[in-house]
């Protein structure tokens, strides 16, 4: 169902890594679809900036490894849990 994310497994703490990052309309999951899909690679290429160059406006969404800018490694950590229209795997961010 749009804009619900279905999990069976655990996610614990809101410092967990995992729980950030599949957060329902955060993280890999931009538009709380349950999916990684081009909406959110779409909002990824909007913010990708470059390695140790601070992102701009409203793109802290799309660092995922929380090293203030959105570049290759943020790019990968989208790519593996990529899963165009399909549920994504909240494993993948691992």
């Amino acid at each position: 169902m749009p804009g619900e994310l279905r999990y069976s497994g655990v996610l614990t703490g809101s410092n967990d890594r995992r729980a950030r990052l599949w957060s329902a309309g955060t993280g890999v999951d931009f538009d709380a679809d349950g999916d990684a899909g081009l909406d959110g690679l779409a909002a990824l290429q909007a913010c990708v900036s470059s390695p140790a160059i601070a992102y701009t406006g409203d793109c802290a969404q799309a660092d995922f490894d929380n090293d203030a800018d959105v570049d290759q490694s943020d790019f990968g950590i989208f790519q593996r849990c990529y899963s165009g229209a399909n549920p994504a795997d909240p494993n993948s961010v691992q």
